[in-house]
């Protein structure tokens, strides 16, 4: 039952996204994913806390691509780039310029989803320089946003 509940959900909130077929699958996969953890894998993802959160730093991302990319046509040629599948390769530099623009971001990332950071945050978080890391942290993503208030609310095409 509980199965059943979740796949109504994530449809529903595919739908709710907008009423196209790439939401609808979004959803869908979304509670593929979340049917697999149940089955097992999230138990071993929270043994391996690292291996989990790299998973999302990867799964998740490829989701969002389905509200960057309306029609199904090319998001399916997107995936297809990304790994090479149907005789469309992935062209090095299109990898060369993203990376060149946020390799300190993934770096970042991909540094915050291991364990030392938290126990370093664990052992200062109640210390003055931790107060004023978070708040340039804090700061930075204010900056981040504001710079990207050009963009259009995604939810204005609806």
């Amino acid at each position: 039952r509980q199965i059943i509940n979740i796949l109504i959900v994530w449809m529903l909130t595919g739908f709710w996204h907008g009423a196209d077929w790439n939401f609808i699958i979004w959803g869908f996969v979304l509670f593929a994913l979340i049917f697999i953890e149940k089955q097992g894998v999230k138990d071993y993802m929270d043994t391996h806390r690292t291996v989990g959160h790299i998973y999302m730093l990867i799964l998740i991302p490829l989701q969002w691509m389905v509200f960057a990319v309306s029609d199904l046509k090319s998001l399916g040629a997107l995936y297809g780039r990304l790994v090479g599948v149907g005789g469309v390769s992935v062209n090095a530099s299109d990898w060369l310029i993203q990376i060149s623009d946020t390799w300190w971001i993934i770096l970042l990332a991909i540094v915050l989803c291991m364990e030392f950071p938290r126990r370093i945050y664990r052992k200062h978080k109640s210390s003055i320089i931790m107060t004023i890391l978070l708040a340039a942290v804090f700061c930075a993503v204010i900056y981040c946003l504001y710079m990207g208030l050009n963009d259009p609310f995604m939810y204005f095409r609806f």
